[in-house]
């Protein structure tokens, strides 16, 4: 039997292997009473060296509200609704100006979620259920978890029983358990990492359920869960939080009717200072004393419960705000506000304006609202304060407007307030009070937001409503837990049972606001102020032709929003597919030179877009109408019109930092028209399935021609690869093939040789081996010599290209010549 080498075979020079040589078959295929205080300055300790006041802004601050709320709806995210308002932060880090802030989903959302892993409570012991690490959550079995970036924490508990909890850590991405610990008998962890250590704070889990077990600090390692060390601590801590690089730990003395909080290190708690806060009095406002708040904001460190707070400052533990402080909002930079209520009717409230020195700038007396709260702004945002439907000048009190539509403000997100009127939620512009849009969606939960997106919880499921114009994107039904929070680069739900996660559907999110978009102006395409638009465009496939190992793809573009966009990202991802898998997949720089979309009505924009070797798998000749026809020459096909049947999805995983209006569209003629090249390596091959599917599809186009021009003929075989074979590439580097890199070489050949087709050793009598895709150039010769005169010419190695007939009139004897 004749055996045809692929090229790269180790074949010795001046060696002809015998005729019934062949490959090793063996070789691998291939607490109450924390209302009322008054600080004991004899039980402060002086640190030696006082800290400096930290800077504004959040730097990852995990920001828990305070609001008169019921405990059953403490972790919802943010409620509206009976009057009040309840914003979970979770921990994130403000990054650079055009980034994510803390609280904010670190990628977007453009199309529905999809589920990326689920994880069970019986993964980690039978009958687990994870609830998240802090001391409300214990109380009533509370799910959630800690997010710290790209590791959940969660608590794993036995209800209805004594056993201890065990902290687990998650991968965020892969949802894989990266350890477990035993961190006390229930840990309440920080909600940020020091050093590589998480601090928790717990009693003595081999003391069991017994509330006289002596207390500690864990420090665990973050990379595998073992306990660094221990502090022991007074049996008052309960909390302990991180914030830049400093410990605080909070509790309340129950002998003592004072609260007693600490800043220190990670080696002494106490370090820097410890502050005693004796409870004055009784009375204030009316709350259930079972739902507790601790946390660090910019300068401020507060601990208490529903019924009343602590606030004091960061830098010495100095009392901040009024001892009987509740609804405690931040507003970074500036100052926060606080209300405090009458000792003999609660139901009389003052709100209280302080900036970040603890002096109070202002109050409102006997008023029921309190400040809307801040929830997603960047650290540098100068923002009013609004109280009921009118919004005030931090500084100066000055009234700057009254909401327009009789929206009830909620939440600030950005340059956007949102809120309630009769239709249900709607929005407000954060400068003017105009209203932007009114939803009529009915919802008292707005979970999460990724900057351009918030995503609000329904009867129907998860809603994702453009926050520019309030339109609804998508509904993600079933997504109905009673916790969704950020979690790694997407989001995360999570009942008793299990935690489940969402990875995003889009690039990285930036800072949140409409984008500097306006309300839809009328634009008819020749003139008319046009901002961007916050989505991605729409785009058609129109040609495909291939040129210079490339291919070009002609497309339709079409903004997304009414009043046009401005596409000036500098990544945005284009995928084509088609019902065999993907055609290409390609990154684009648009900002050099942004893309100016004319709004509905407009005519189409057109681009041509250039996607480079390894970022497309398919050739002209299998895509639309000229699929597996070739031309009346018999000549390859190089160019093809769409089919439409593709599908273009378009993911924008930059940032923008090209204009954000235009007063016109140019164009030069009826379209506008250009090459963009794609920027970085991307793989178009997808799957495995997608890139068989592929090859398939080129052996069904490249067939016809084969058999008319280049059967029973002398051409040059330029591969022939099979998965799972180990063998150098043309440039030497040694590669383990798979069906994508098998594909891939074929298509660079295309690009360098002439008239290159595939085949698939199956169809051909002068194949031996079944199983492979071979490569052979085009052209015809009347011999061998004349054959392998063509490598010659052309420099190609010895071992790389050869000559080769392709028939199925003989078999193998004769068709294979090697050079030499």
């Amino acid at each position: 039997m004749g055996f045809n080498p692929p090229p790269g075979w180790p074949v010795a020079r001046g060696w002809d292997p015998p005729p019934d040589w062949a490959p090793d078959p063996s070789w691998p295929p291939a607490p109450p009473g924390w209302n009322f205080w008054t600080v004991d300055l004899t039980k402060q300790v002086a640190p030696q060296n006082p800290p400096p006041s930290p800077a504004p802004g959040r730097n990852g601050v995990n920001w828990r509200p305070v609001a008169l709320i019921s405990a059953i709806v403490l972790l919802a995210g943010v409620v509206f609704g009976g009057g009040f308002l309840l914003i979970d932060r979770l921990t994130g880090s403000a990054e650079d100006e055009g980034g994510f802030v803390a609280g904010q989903l670190r990628g977007t959302f453009p199309d529905p979620p999809t589920l990326g892993w689920r994880l069970d409570g019986g993964t980690v012991f039978e009958g687990a259920e994870f609830v998240r690490p802090d001391a409300t959550s214990y109380q009533y079995l509370r799910p959630g978890f800690v997010d710290l970036g790209d590791t959940l924490i969660a608590s794993a508990i036995l209800p209805q029983s004594d056993r201890g909890a065990t902290l687990v850590a998650v991968d965020a991405e892969s949802g894989d358990i990266r350890w477990t610990a035993d961190a006390g008998f229930k840990p309440v962890c920080a909600t940020a990492v020091i050093d590589g250590l998480l601090p928790c704070v717990g009693r003595d889990a081999t003391f069991g359920a017994a509330v006289s077990a002596p207390r500690k600090v864990s420090f665990l390692r973050m990379s595998d869960g073992t306990i660094d060390h221990t502090i022991p601590v007074a049996d008052h801590v309960q909390f302990v939080e991180v914030r830049d690089s400093a410990v605080y730990t909070m509790g309340f003395h129950l002998e003592q009717k004072a609260t007693i909080i600490s800043r220190g290190s990670v080696d002494d708690l106490t370090a820097d200072w410890e502050r005693q806060y004796q409870s004055s009095r009784d009375g204030g406002c009316v709350g259930s004393g079972d739902t507790l708040f601790d946390g660090v904001d910019g300068n401020l460190v507060y601990t208490g419960n529903d019924a009343g707070l602590l606030v004091v400052s960061t830098a010495d533990g100095n009392l901040m705000a009024p001892q009987d402080s509740v609804n405690l909002a931040v507003f970074d930079g500036q100052g926060f506000t606080v209300q405090t209520c009458d000792t003999t009717d609660p139901d009389i409230r003052t709100t209280s304006v302080i900036d970040t020195q603890g002096q109070v700038l202002r109050t409102v007396a006997d008023s029921p609202y309190y400040a809307v709260e801040p929830w997603l702004l960047r650290p540098d945002s100068i923002v009013p304060y609004i109280i009921g439907d009118t919004a005030y000048e931090f500084a100066t009190g000055d009234e700057l407007w009254t909401a327009a539509g009789d929206v009830e403000p909620r939440s600030i997100i950005g340059d956007t307030v949102l809120g309630n009127d009769e239709r249900g939620l709607a929005g407000l512009d954060l400068g003017t009070g105009e209203l932007l849009w009114s939803s009529g969606l009915q919802t008292n939960r707005i979970e999460l937001s990724d900057g351009r997106r918030v995503m609000v919880a329904t009867e129907n499921g998860l809603v994702a409503l453009d926050l520019a114009t309030g339109e609804e994107l998508w509904t993600a039904a079933g997504i109905d837990a009673p916790y969704l929070a950020p979690a790694g680069d997407g989001f995360a739900e999570a009942e008793g049972e299990f935690i489940a996660y969402y990875p995003p559907t889009g690039g990285p999110s930036v800072a949140p606001g409409r984008g500097d978009v306006n309300p839809p102006s009328e634009v008819d395409g020749t003139g008319g102020p046009i901002t961007k638009c916050g989505r991605t465009p729409q785009m058609r496939p129109v040609e495909y032709r291939a040129e210079g190992g490339a291919l070009f793809v002609k497309m339709e573009v079409k903004a997304r929003c009414p009043g046009g966009d401005i596409v000036s990202t500098d990544r945005l991802r284009v995928t084509v597919r088609d019902q065999l898998g993907r055609i290409c997949s390609g990154v684009f720089d648009f900002s050099k030179d942004p893309l100016v979309l004319g709004a509905d009505g407009a005519e189409t924009t057109t681009l041509e877009l250039e996607f480079g070797p390894g970022t497309f798998s398919r050739h002209p000749n299998t895509l639309g109408e000229r699929a597996g026809r070739p031309t009346e020459s018999g000549e390859i096909v190089t160019e093809s019109t769409a089919s439409g049947n593709e599908l273009v999805d378009c993911e924008d995983e930059g940032t923008s930092g090209g204009p954000h209006s235009a007063d016109t569209v140019t164009r030069e003629a009826e379209f506008k028209t250009r090459p963009d090249q794609s920027v970085g390596p991307v793989s178009a091959c997808g799957s495995d399935e997608d890139a068989l599917a592929a090859l398939r599809a080129q052996i069904d186009a490249d067939r016809p021609f084969v058999q008319s021009q280049l059967a029973n003929r002398w051409v040059a075989q330029l591969s022939s690869k099979q998965p799972g074979l180990v063998a150098p590439d043309v440039d030497g580097r040694v590669v383990t093939w798979t069906p994508c890199e098998i594909l891939q070489q074929h298509l660079r050949m295309r690009g360098q040789y002439p008239e290159v087709r595939l085949v698939w050793s199956d169809e051909w009598r002068t194949f031996d081996l079944a199983g492979w895709w071979v490569t052979v150039a085009g052209v015809t010769f009347p011999d061998p010599d004349a054959a392998n005169g063509w490598c010659d010419a052309r420099a190609i190695p010895v071992d790389e290209c050869y000559a080769k007939v392709i028939s199925n009139s003989s078999d193998s004897r004769g068709t294979t010549k090697y050079r030499r």
